[in-house]
């Protein structure tokens, strides 16, 4: 799907994806021949559970770190220690979310 196919389908932006890429929440897109930016089911499933957390107050550090533990590749370091949507995984973002609440 293209940027605005996904955009639509997370109910955000054009320009809110563009900013979850600048800001590396979503993994840069493949592109077209033409120079299109093409996503997939995971980067929709990416953009909703963002938006989910940050009605939730999570910052966005915060959720690049829940990222990397659940979908997206590490730039630098090993692979997440975890599988997708794993019981690991969920209580490492529940201690992200619990240090973000603390005063």
């Amino acid at each position: 799907m293209r940027i605005g196919e996904l955009a639509k389908c997370a109910g955000v932006g054009v320009q809110t994806v563009r900013f979850y890429e600048r800001r590396r929440l979503l993994r840069t897109p493949r592109r077209t021949p033409a120079g299109y930016r093409v996503y997939s089911d995971k980067d929709l499933e990416c953009v909703t559970v963002i938006k989910k957390m940050q009605r939730f107050g999570f910052t966005l550090a915060e959720i690049r770190r829940v990222l990397q533990l659940w979908i997206l590749p590490s730039d630098a370091g090993p692979p997440s220690p975890y599988q997708q949507g794993s019981l690991q995984c969920l209580r490492e973002a529940l201690k992200q979310g619990r240090k973000s609440s603390k005063p």
